[in-house]
């Protein structure tokens, strides 16, 4: 049903409710976990019921909301997460921590891409990060590191980039909260 609104919806909600539909389906498989962890990668392509999809479907199509979702990145950066403060839950620490609407919907696709659950998922030959690469350097050598490997689809990367990305993003913030 919300795939249906999402539709009809106007393009500035848009992000918001991709980035709903996105944990929607994350907590269904947390609430379901070991149900996915006992089935096996079906033959035939899953339908509709994400009831019935296999572990790596349900990741990928979290993956593909969160995409979506953050594709409107300059508008969202735009948006101060005040102007959300009737939809969400306010939290324990300032908007200042978190204060556009990108922040907000960067972090939560971060929890489900550096959840422990994407090692169930992931590949045989999945990319790894190096304890020697930049990835625990200063953020002046870490935001410009481009890693390197050939599964662009691989969370750890997809969550390095994000990183960079609200780093950039802040790195030059008066208010270093977001930057930290």
């Amino acid at each position: 049903r919300l795939e249906a609104e999402i539709a009809k919806a106007p393009k500035e909600i848009v992000p918001v409710l991709d980035t709903i539909l996105a944990n929607w389906y994350w907590h269904y498989f947390q609430q379901n976990r070991w149900r996915f962890m006992q089935r096996t990668v079906t033959a035939q392509a899953p339908g509709k019921d994400f009831t019935t999809w296999d572990l790596t479907r349900l990741f990928a199509e979290i993956d593909q909301q969160f995409t979506k979702a953050l594709a409107a990145e300059k508008e969202l950066k735009a948006i101060p997460i005040a102007a959300y403060d009737e939809l969400l839950v306010k939290g324990t620490l300032p908007d200042a921590y978190r204060p556009t609407l990108y922040d907000f919907i960067a972090h939560e696709a971060l929890a489900f891409y550096t959840s422990g659950e994407q090692a169930a998922a992931k590949p045989e030959d999945a990319f790894e990060v190096s304890a020697d690469s930049p990835i625990f350097d200063a953020a002046e050598k870490f935001i410009p590191w481009q890693p390197v490997t050939t599964q662009t689809d691989s969370p750890a990367l997809k969550a390095i980039k994000l990183y960079q990305e609200l780093l950039r993003f802040h790195q030059n913030d008066v208010d270093p909260s977001a930057f930290l």
